[in-house]
């Protein structure tokens, strides 16, 4: 079962890799005990988008390991809004020959070190929210502050490694090749009518994958 550990301790790592240009995968290769590890200027997801209604004020941007949102609304507006901003890494897995029924029962593990700060004033429907980690259902690290709740904004700096297996991580795509990725991002929303503001900001300075040792 995949379970995630906040710390604050550093990770050691035995390789480098390479920069990557935007949206290209980054092919890594499986063998036990392997350790990929990334800095800002080598990752190669970038994304932002927007489903805003009409008035609607917002700003999102995705450059090197920083991801931005910001949204502000009026009282006159009805419609559901969001915005979001993504940065990370994406990597195609080479299985070196081995079985995929085999290598996906083997351990893995990703850490991802982000500094964030989010902020959010107005109603219950309006939200800030931060996230890192794998790219895969509850796993990694969130947080998020509500519009009409009594703490209005959060700050940290946490490291928060995942553990689990390279079959949880990784998925198989269509054209048989396995794909995984670990990011940090960023939202902001205004859910419902109603006036509000909200801001989230989120700087990852590094992402490592290991495969770890087996016996």
């Amino acid at each position: 079962m995949a379970v995630s550990v906040l710390s604050a301790a550093g990770v050691v790592t035995t390789q480098k890799a390479a920069a990557q240009s935007a949206g290209s995968p980054i092919v890594v290769d499986y063998k036990p005990g392997a350790t990929y590890s990334y800095t800002p200027k080598q990752f190669n997801l970038k994304f932002t988008g927007a489903m805003v209604s009409p008035g609607t004020k917002h700003f999102e941007a995705a450059t090197g390991g920083a991801a931005y949102s910001s949204m502000r609304t009026t009282q006159t507006q009805a419609q559901a809004s969001y915005n979001r901003a993504q940065v990370g890494t994406g990597w195609k897995l080479n299985l070196n020959g081995a079985d995929w029924a085999d290598v996906q029962t083997k351990p893995c593990k990703v850490t991802v070190k982000v500094n964030y700060h989010i902020e959010a004033k107005g109603i219950s429907d309006t939200t800030a929210r931060a996230y890192w980690g794998p790219m895969i259902m509850a796993a990694g690290g969130y947080d998020y502050v509500i519009g009409n709740n009594p703490v209005h904004a959060k700050s940290a700096v946490t490291t928060t490694t995942w553990q689990g297996t390279v079959g949880d991580l990784f998925a198989l795509y269509p054209d048989g090749s396995y794909h995984g990725a670990a990011d940090a991002e960023v939202r902001t929303d205004q859910d419902s009518a109603g006036a509000g503001q909200a801001s989230a900001a989120i700087t990852c300075s590094s992402i490592v994958l290991e495969f770890l040792p087996t016996s």
